[in-house]
């Protein structure tokens, strides 16, 4: 009896340390998960492209931006300013948050995880005057699917360009021209 005892004390402790560790978070560090996310966003939207839909924190529209690799000519990158109604080519690819996060960890970039596994908070100083700013990042399926930056606006990611995104880069090649 003794040993049986023994045996399911055991057992016991071994399946709620189990339980706990399924608990206790991700083991792996979150600048590790981090450039993993930030390496899949880059390579999708190198092959896809990316729109980013921009609001301001009360959820008015402020811009949108359009990287299209396959769009003929020249110019790849366009912003549309929904609230001027203007229209600019872009021409370094930091302008997109995969590439700016890829950016960032060269400026030394703090993450962290935010409230969950797929969440990260990142602290920055963008300027590099000492005025640090605090963004959080969405991923999903392994890729970045929303940001909020520094409380001010909010971007959802497309990793996808259609006819009526491209019209935004070929408003902003005719400003251009203008």
């Amino acid at each position: 009896m003794k040993f049986n005892k023994t045996l399911l004390a055991s057992g016991v402790a071994i399946a709620l340390a189990a339980s706990l560790a399924g608990c206790s978070g991700n083991s792996v560090p979150p600048i590790t998960a981090y450039k993993k996310v930030i390496k899949t966003s880059v390579a999708l939207m190198a092959k896809k492209g990316l729109v980013e839909n921009c609001t301001d924190m009360s959820g008015k529209p402020t811009y949108k931006l359009v990287d299209d690799p396959n769009f003929a000519g020249d110019y790849t990158a366009a912003v549309h300013d929904l609230v001027a109604d203007t229209y600019e080519l872009i021409y370094e690819s930091d302008a997109f948050t995969p590439y700016a996060l890829q950016s960032g960890l060269t400026y030394g970039d703090k993450v962290k995880y935010g409230a969950n596994n797929d969440e990260f908070v990142v602290t920055s100083d963008p300027m590099g005057d000492g005025k640090k700013t605090t963004s959080t990042y969405q991923s999903q399926d392994g890729i970045f699917v929303s940001g909020t930056w520094a409380g001010k606006t909010r971007c959802v990611l497309t990793y996808a360009v259609t006819a009526a995104d491209d019209q935004i880069i070929a408003k902003a090649k005719e400003s251009l021209n203008n």
